[in-house]
């Protein structure tokens, strides 16, 4: 089995205040990669679902969603649409995608899965969610009953054990049913050796071919699979139909994730070589405090050379970034003449936004970089063996 082991990372959303007791380090968790006879990568020991529930009810989630008119006409072409379908969204991410079938395709007959008999959870996460699925999924089936269609968008590379995940998750499905998956796709973030796609919530890492083959061996038969481009990180749509016989021979693609395995020593020491020669004589700090930033100044070790993290979240002011003793600060600290280099973490859709912020607020005197390896704006690392 080929894997990577990056050993102990930080949780990312398990945010450390400034006025805690010293040496309070917050969550750590060993964080290794592994490869399966599928060619799905996944976290080997995934951290326990009731350790990943985010403690800030400030911390905010943005999915891709322009695909969602084309995959909603899709599926409505697949189970022939009509005020007599009735849909079962799995969590709130479905909500945006049920609208559309609503709107768009004149589907009435939606309904959510009701978690409240099984979790003190006021608010169901997406963690516990998949936990429940996994674990209650039979009685979940009495309790909602079957359905034609089953969203579940952003949900399934979450998932500790996909197997029973989708045995469970099969309980509220009719027997000529579809259900619709969407994951990020992992393929470009192997191939270009984008180590800021490792984030402990997603403890599986799919290619289109790992994600049919998968479903394919829990029992369900693709309809179609798709792959909708974004600047990020792509995201794949697929929907599926129960079958009776499973599948037992596949294709396992391993070239990309062999490449990523291989390729990290050295990104890291070319990463670190670079940050190393530009703090001789300038001062860097990073914007951005979310879970790409995090991960790509712990798994490179860098906190070292950076003065502190830009937020305009204020909620995030009060804390440091995660495995670090970073403080996070406002945009306003960039007024100041406190930094001569920039890096920025955020979206790359917002990149250029944000540069034109930055250069406003520093009168033009800090430079920017991205950290993301495909970004026009990326630093210029040396490819050294």
């Amino acid at each position: 089995m080929m894997q990577i082991d990056f050993g102990e990372l930080a949780l990312s959303n398990r945010f450390v205040e400034k006025k805690s007791p010293q040496g309070e380090r917050g969550y750590y968790h060993p964080l290794v990669l592994a490869q399966d006879h599928l060619g799905l990568v996944r976290i080997q020991t995934p951290i326990p679902y009731y350790e990943m529930r985010p403690r800030f009810n400030w911390l905010t989630e943005t999915e891709p969603s322009l695909h969602l008119n084309d995959t909603s006409a899709m599926i409505n072409n697949a189970i022939g649409g009509g005020d007599k379908v009735n849909v079962l969204g799995v969590s709130y991410r479905d909500r945006k995608h049920a609208g559309i079938l609503e709107s768009q395709y004149g589907i009435k007959e939606i309904s959510y899965v009701d978690y409240r008999p099984h979790t003190p959870e006021e608010i169901f996460k997406i963690e516990t969610i998949q936990h429940l699925i996994t674990h209650k999924g039979e009685l979940l089936g009495e309790e909602n009953g079957q359905f034609d269609l089953m969203l579940a968008n952003r949900i399934l590379h979450h998932v500790h054990d996909p197997i029973a995940f989708l045995s469970g998750i099969s309980n509220m499905l009719s027997d000529d049913g579809f259900i619709y998956f969407e994951v990020p796709d992992c393929q470009r973030g192997f191939s270009e050796r984008d180590y800021s796609i490792i984030f402990e919530e997603h403890t599986l890492y799919f290619t289109k071919t790992s994600l049919c083959n998968l479903l394919e061996s829990a029992g369900y038969k693709v309809q179609w699979c798709f792959e909708y481009m974004y600047p990020a990180e792509n995201s794949l749509s697929i929907l599926v139909k129960k079958k009776e016989i499973r599948e037992r021979n596949f294709f396992c693609e391993k070239d990309s994730f062999q490449e990523f395995v291989d390729g990290f020593s050295t990104t890291k020491k070319n990463t670190q070589h670079f940050f190393e020669k530009i703090a001789q004589n300038q001062r860097i700090c990073l914007f951005g405090a979310g879970h790409h930033g995090g991960t790509f100044i712990n798994l490179f070790e860098l906190s070292n050379y950076f003065e502190f993290v830009v937020d305009d979240n204020q909620n995030k002011q009060n804390y440091y970034l995660p495995g670090t003793t970073l403080e996070i600060v406002s945009s306003d600290a960039l007024t100041n003449n406190e930094v001569d280099v920039c890096f920025l973490s955020v979206s790359q859709v917002n990149e250029e936004n944000v540069m034109e912020k930055i250069k406003s607020l520093s009168k033009n005197k800090v430079q920017c970089y991205s950290i993301f390896p495909k970004s026009p704006f990326c630093f210029p690392i040396e490819n050294e063996a």
